[in-house]
């Protein structure tokens, strides 16, 4: 339990630090953006007038006006969120109309120029706030908002929507709408009011979604009240959800209320067919004001308020806020570049978009012409590895339908189709288990295959390279796939994803009972699978697919589609990294042994006096700070092997050393050799017969007999 609490702790750590990195890189963009914005903008905004309200250090809310109807209506919410924050509110005024700049204040008689700003005025200083005015002259009103916000450093912009949805839409030409210029790059915290109804709401619901934006929303929705029992969080859930989750959701609006410090307002839990039509319901409960977050999901919802905010507020009988909070440098210019590459494509008519879709279910779908063609396929690029035949492998990569099911798939989670998901997923399976089955029956017809064929072995090395090319074939497959007029570059696509040769090598892996084989050729399709996948899925978002409905079921099928995809990505990308860096550590070693021995034969061929016989040992570890082990073997004249061999040990590992540049461990054999001409042999002297006499043998003496012991005389009696 410790140690898991060490871990979270340090996981908590290192977010926190790559959440600090990315707001210091973040405030050091955002200028520089701002600056190259004002460069190359070629509309010009002008300072008219202006009387800013004193001090400094309070915050600041920008009021644009325009119109005298909804400016008093306007003006009482920009009060309200600057008496809750102890702010100021500065009225803006963009004056379109042509004339000589006037950088002095107008008197106060001179604001009836323009109607909107001294109503705006009168209602601030009605509400007891201190107000202030800026009047800019420019042809772009967004520009001119941005600017203003840049300038004053405002913390919040209120701004008011007559409920128009081509203010909105991306898919409008106007790119200079001057909602648009706002929202699609926050300068600030903005609050847009749309909606019917002119009153300051007193019981308000805030709609609870995936955004980063919720925390905005209760602020602000208690700002609009000044009475937390006042508002409601509201989370919605599809109306065929159970009871246990709306019991978890219950629980969890709970988490998150707490987590955001708004532990006493109410909270409720609803069942409907889509979002917009709960929060539409739920205002009939007695309810005047509804503040929702807007989505920081342009490339997936696909709208900049997104259809559940565009549909209440364009319906809803009481005020409507959609609150979205400032976006960072880095946020804006990613969505710059997906709007560069949006604008640039060709956009598909909606007759064309069905009958892509049509020809592309048509195309997923399992049928026993789909399997046929994966089992010739398979066959045809078996008998192709097993020959080590590159043209016949490529004509089976011209035969396989697997392309069109996985492009199948993104196009399921593309528009929230769980069922076309489900139906491309299980086509493309079985029609793998097919390829590999076959492989492993081509492979039992060799089984004894020494040496393994270079086409089987190059697909069993996947890398980072492998994982561009599946990325580019995927978007260029989806894009063949959707415009009629390039479709005749299919067969390229299908030949640059390469999905059914490292099937069929898996499966001619598991006939030589070969790990390596089979897992090196599995990961190579599962990256191309993984790729083709995600990248054709990115083409279609481009190309104008996506939900066609606004029920939360298909955005949430696209939400969790997504995420799998970059999760199997990055999975599958570290995977490759890995081995790719193992590979270049490989070669890196194998390059030093190629310098190594080309030192060796360099340095022994200046040396008259010896020969290299044999590189016996060399072992190169991939630590750079671990010797190079390398072992030897000489001939030398025996006449100087004593004399030189040492020097020449000495020399050797000194040469290897200096130009690998790492330590060396060298161990020398010398074998001695003596030269001899054969052209100058002297003859070699017959053997001499020398006469010897023979000698006569000796007797041998015999044995002396050995004495008898001789018997002493007795005593001879005296008398």
């Amino acid at each position: 339990m410790r140690l898991d609490r060490r871990i979270w702790h340090a996981l908590r750590e290192q977010l926190m630090r790559l959440k600090r990195l990315r707001l210091r890189i973040g405030r050091r963009i955002e200028p520089r953006m701002a600056a190259l914005e004002r460069r190359f903008s070629a509309e010009r905004v002008s300072l008219i007038a202006q009387v800013l309200p004193e001090g400094d250090d309070r915050p600041l809310i920008l009021l644009p006006v325009s119109n005298p109807a909804s400016v008093a209506h306007l003006a009482r919410v920009a009060a309200a969120v600057a008496e809750t924050r102890g702010g100021a509110v500065v009225a803006l005024y963009v004056d379109r109309a042509p004339g000589e700049d006037d950088r002095e204040p107008p008197a106060a008689t001179e604001l009836s120029r323009w109607p909107a700003l001294p109503q705006a005025l009168a209602a601030l200083r009605e509400a007891g706030v201190p107000a202030g005015y800026l009047v800019l002259r420019a042809a772009n009103v967004g520009l001119a908002m941005r600017r203003a916000a840049q300038r004053l450093g405002a913390d919040v912009i209120v701004l008011g929507w007559r409920g128009d949805p081509d203010d909105v839409r991306p898919e409008d030409a106007r790119l200079a709408t001057p909602l648009r210029a706002v929202l699609e790059y926050p300068p600030a915290d903005v609050m847009v009011v749309g909606g019917r109804g002119a009153h300051l709401p007193q019981k308000v619901l805030v709609p609870i979604t995936r955004g980063r934006d919720n925390r905005l929303a209760l602020d602000l929705a208690r700002g609009l009240t000044h009475e937390t029992r006042h508002v409601t969080a509201l989370k919605i859930l599809p109306s065929e959800a159970r009871l246990a989750e709306v019991e978890a959701a219950a629980a969890q609006l709970r988490e998150v209320l707490a987590q955001l410090g708004a532990e006493g307002m109410g909270r409720l839990v609803l069942r409907a067919e889509s979002r917009a039509e709960g929060i539409l319901d739920c205002v009939q409960r007695g309810y005047d004001g509804v503040v929702m977050a807007a989505p920081h999901e342009p490339l997936l919802e696909r709208m900049l308020f997104g259809k559940t905010q565009l549909r209440v507020a364009s319906a809803s009988s009481v005020p409507v806020v959609v609150v979205k909070a400032r976006s960072s440098a880095l946020v804006y210019l990613g969505r710059r570049l997906w709007r560069m590459a949006y604008n640039r494509l060709p956009e598909l008519s909606e007759a064309d978009r069905k009958l892509v879709e049509s020809d592309i279910r048509a195309s997923a779908d399992p049928r026993i012409d789909f399997f046929m063609m994966i089992g010739l396929s398979s066959a045809i690029a078996g008998f192709g590895l097993l020959q080590n035949s590159p043209a016949v492998i490529i004509g089976a990569m011209l035969v396989a339908p697997l392309m069109s099911a996985i492009v199948g798939m993104g196009l399921g989670v593309v528009e929230g189709d769980l069922p076309l998901i489900e139906r491309a997923g299980s086509a493309a399976l079985r029609g793998a288990l097919l390829a590999i089955l076959v492989g492993a029956l081509l492979g039992l017809l060799r089984p004894n295959m020494d040496p393994i064929p270079s086409e089987i072995l190059a697909r069993t090395r996947p890398n980072l390279l492998d994982l561009g090319v599946a990325l580019a074939s995927g978007a260029a497959g989806a894009y063949a796939l959707s415009r009629k007029e390039v479709s005749a570059s299919l067969a390229g696509v299908a030949i640059a994803a390469a999905l059914v040769p490292p099937l069929v090598s898996s499966g001619i892996g598991i006939a030589l009972r070969r790990l390596d084989i089979f897992l090196g050729a599995l990961l190579l399709y599962l990256t191309n699978f993984v790729a083709i996948a995600a990248a054709g899925g990115l083409m279609m978002l481009l190309l104008g697919f996506g939900p066609s409905s606004e029920a939360e079921v298909e955005l949430g099928v696209l939400r969790r589609g997504v995420q799998t995809a970059l999760a199997l990505l990055l999975v599958v990308a570290l995977a490759l990294g890995f081995l790719t860096w193992q590979t270049l550590r490989l070669a890196g070693t194998e390059q030093v042994g190629r310098v190594v021995e080309e030192v060796l034969q360099r340095e022994v061929g200046l040396r008259t006096y010896a020969e290299l016989d044999a590189i016996d040992r060399l072992e190169v570890p991939t630590d750079p700070a671990a010797p190079i082990v390398v072992g030897v073997t000489l001939k030398m004249p025996a006449q100087v092997a004593a004399e030189y061999e040492y020097p020449i040990a000495r020399d050797l590992r000194n040469a290897i050393s200096a130009t690998t540049g790492r330590p060396v461990e060298l161990y020398l054999s010398v074998l001695p050799t003596r030269r001899l001409d054969a052209q100058s042999i002297p003859p070699t002297p017959s053997p001499t017969h020398t006469a010897s006499p023979t000698a006569s043998r000796t007797p041998t003496a015999s044995r002396t007999p050995t004495a008898s012991r001789t018997p002493t005389a007795s005593q001879t009696p005296t008398a």
